[in-house]
């Protein structure tokens, strides 16, 4: 809700800076994409390599843990650091210990992430179990049998 923190998030001057990613941003780019900060990409990367890890570490199933989100954001939490949203240091000092703005960007950022990627998992692994749909190829077939 912070109004400091939410200009963090976002970058106008886009083509200061490229990179594979952002040529990739700017190609699927039809004039409504909202073009993160560096910061973002860095923590969606993070994010990623962390979820990698645990995929390969339990062999391509998908992993069960009640706190699985806080696990991995505090993982990326651990790998980025400090070295992300360098221009919200003067902002960290406005807010109290308890509640700093940095850390509580990155913990969001990394959870929706992990969030979305683990619903696309979910949703590949289930239709690999499932197997293939014929009842959307084979439509009138099934309705003219009456299956």
């Amino acid at each position: 809700h912070c109004p400091d923190c939410l200009s963090a998030l976002v970058t106008n001057d886009f083509d200061v800076t490229v990179g594979d990613l952002y040529r990739f941003i700017e190609y699927k780019d039809k004039g409504g994409l909202i073009k993160p900060t560096e910061s973002v990409l860095s923590v969606c990367l993070s994010t990623e390599r962390c979820l990698r890890r645990l995929l390969s570490r339990s062999a391509g199933t998908l992993p069960q843990s009640d706190n699985l989100l806080l696990c991995i954001s505090s993982c990326v939490l651990d790998e980025v650091g400090s070295g992300v949203f360098n221009d919200l240091s003067y902002h960290m000092f406005d807010s109290p210990p308890t509640s700093n703005h940095i850390i509580t960007l990155v913990q969001c950022l990394s959870r929706n992430y992990a969030k979305i990627r683990l619903h696309a998992l979910a949703k590949k692994f289930s239709e690999q179990v499932s197997g293939d749909k014929v009842r959307k190829q084979l439509t009138k077939v099934i309705l003219f049998k009456h299956q």
